[in-house]
């Protein structure tokens, strides 16, 4: 892991330097609730009662680990060789400067890096992204919770619209049921910290997604998130 410069940041008193979009629980913009979803702090749609104080606390801790000191997550997002995509095994853009922490006071929304590799003949890419989108969570008039949303996820695909990918979050919803698509979801602990993991794969009969494992593949694609790691001080 590697070491940041300690700093001080005052932002907007919330711990962090903007207001927080809040997202609910109960609506995911089409009047249907989110079908999985999981506070930072642990606390989930299949939990009966409210979360506790100490949930709520640790939600917001882990929502401010996440913007303040994530550093990347590693895996692998790799397309068979035939397409001529480099495999890609991190989410560190190799051609910019990741912002470090204390450079992060001047974010509006989001702390975003992401590593590319395209196909040379244009059939396909390999791309791991960390977004880290700080949410406010709640269920109607109920406060749930610190949460992300956005994308952090190992996702490789081919232009002609097969794929496969893992994505970890706090919110998840299925759209209705595909006949060209297996996924699978389920509540994970990744760096410490709990996430909904969905798993997508384009079907065929050798088609696998495992969100408890954070891995889905085929003969053609591989992905997989293993760790993620944050800056230390």
């Amino acid at each position: 892991m590697p070491t940041a410069t300690p700093f001080k940041a005052i932002g907007k008193g919330n711990g962090f330097p903007f207001c927080l979009e809040t997202v609910d629980v109960l609506d995911r913009g089409d009047g249907n609730p989110y079908d999985h979803w999981v506070t930072l702090g642990g606390f989930k749609k299949t939990d009966t009662g409210s979360p506790t104080q100490s949930q709520i606390d640790t939600s917001l801790q882990n929502a401010m680990k996440l913007f303040w000191n994530a550093h990347q997550i590693t895996g692998t997002a790799s397309l068979d060789s035939s397409y001529n995509a480099p495999t890609v095994t991190n989410s560190r853009n190799p051609n910019t400067t990741q912002l470090q922490p204390s450079k992060r006071v001047c974010l509006s929304s989001e702390f975003r890096d992401d590593n590319t590799g395209s196909s040379t003949t244009l059939d396909g890419e390999n791309f791991m992204q960390l977004l880290i989108i700080p949410v406010l969570l709640k269920s109607g008039n109920n406060f749930l919770g610190y949460g992300v949303r956005g994308g952090i996820y190992a996702n490789s695909f081919t232009f002609a619209g097969e794929f496969a990918s893992v994505t970890i979050g706090s919110i998840a919803a299925i759209y209705g049921p595909s006949s060209q698509v297996d996924d699978d979801y389920d509540y994970i602990t990744l760096g410490g910290i709990n996430f909904v993991c969905q798993a997508s794969v384009t079907s065929s009969m050798t088609a696998t997604a495992d969100a408890s494992n954070l891995v889905a593949y085929d003969n053609d694609y591989y992905t997989e998130i293993d760790s993620l790691d944050f800056y230390t001080y």
